[in-house]
């Protein structure tokens, strides 16, 4: 008799311990991932935000498939040029160098993650003469406007992007349109390369 109590001691014993390791939550698989560090920076931004970084993916998770060169139709009167309001593709670029080029402007831009000091006081959704639209292959879009001459001292510019291809008169001009644009500026030799795509393949 003693025997049996003493063994149903035991099971009860043993089935108590199982039941605590079960409940404690420090007793996890050691093979259960850890999502701590799922989210990672990106240089692509989400089109509801206006903050370069935010809703980011990683950068090496999109390439570049293609750049349209936009510049604002005009008409010339009297050897003048008279700008309209719309722009229309100059042309588009899918050779490797622009493709290199126009990756690491966005990167270096992004990853400062700080807006231009004493930018001009201009709608950053209407560009100056110039506009580049980029596309990646996960369908999404940036739009970067030019607000600079070649005779501009200082190149600034704006960006914007959306998770799906726009048409970007429509874009620009919706409203507020200018709050989806940040301001930025780069560096002369950079602002003046960008000037040289346009001069090249016009």
């Amino acid at each position: 008799m003693m025997k049996k109590i003493f063994s149903l001691l035991l099971v009860f014993i043993a089935v108590s311990i199982m039941g605590c390791s079960a409940n404690d939550p420090h007793a996890q698989d050691s093979s259960a991932p850890n999502n701590y560090n799922s989210t990672t920076a990106s240089t692509v931004q989400s089109p509801t935000h206006n903050t370069l970084g935010s809703d980011k993916t990683p950068a090496n998770t999109y390439s570049i498939k293609k750049i349209d060169l936009l510049q604002r139709e005009y008409t010339l009167k009297n050897s003048k040029k008279v700008y309209g309001q719309n722009f229309k593709v100059l042309s588009t670029l899918t050779d490797g160098d622009s493709i290199h080029f126009i990756s690491a402007l966005i990167d270096d831009v992004e990853h400062s993650n700080t807006q231009a000091d004493n930018w001009p006081k201009y709608n950053p959704a209407r560009a100056n003469e110039y506009a580049i639209k980029i596309f990646f292959d996960d369908g999404s879009i940036i739009v970067i406007n030019l607000h600079f001459t070649e005779q501009s001292n200082i190149s600034y510019i704006a960006i914007a992007n959306s998770k799906e291809d726009i048409e970007y008169n429509t874009f620009v001009t919706s409203t507020g349109a200018d709050e989806l644009f940040t301001k930025h500026t780069i560096e002369k030799a950079k602002g003046d390369r960008l000037i040289r795509l346009f001069k090249e393949n016009n």
